[in-house]
């Protein structure tokens, strides 16, 4: 399989939240907060490579049904309240890694809790940092 090495975009997203319970899948309008970011990386036109890490079953059945490629589920581990993120974007890393035996470029890092960044600022963005 050959794979865009220029940009990986992770979308880190737990199923664990103190302040909100299902932060990620509370509803903004019509649909879950999550939803946005997806469709966002979708519709960005620099983005070739988008995956999903989580440990929740619900977001993972929502990233497939919408198209976000969602290769594993993320280890307990890794879901923890005192989880980095740059120990979740490694994990993405080593799991590219050993699939791919190259890592990407770039990292695009889309967090959930901006939901009303859309895909044109995903690209803008990239842009500015090319």
């Amino acid at each position: 399989m050959i794979v865009d090495n220029k940009f990986l975009a992770i979308i880190p997203a737990r199923k664990g939240s103190k302040g909100i319970i299902n932060k990620n899948m509370q509803i903004i309008g019509q649909k879950p907060m999550i939803q946005f970011t997806m469709e966002a990386a979708l519709g960005a036109k620099k983005l070739k490579n988008i995956i999903l890490s989580t440990d929740d079953q619900n977001i993972l059945n929502l990233g497939q049904k919408i198209g976000i490629r969602a290769p594993f589920k993320r280890p307990k581990n890794l879901s923890l309240d005192n989880t980095q993120v740059s120990d979740v974007i490694m994990h993405a890393l080593d799991w590219y890694q050993a699939t791919y035996d190259v890592l990407p470029e770039n990292i695009v890092l889309l967090q959930p809790t901006s939901p009303f960044r859309d895909s044109e600022d995903i690209d803008q963005a990239i842009e500015i940092f090319k």
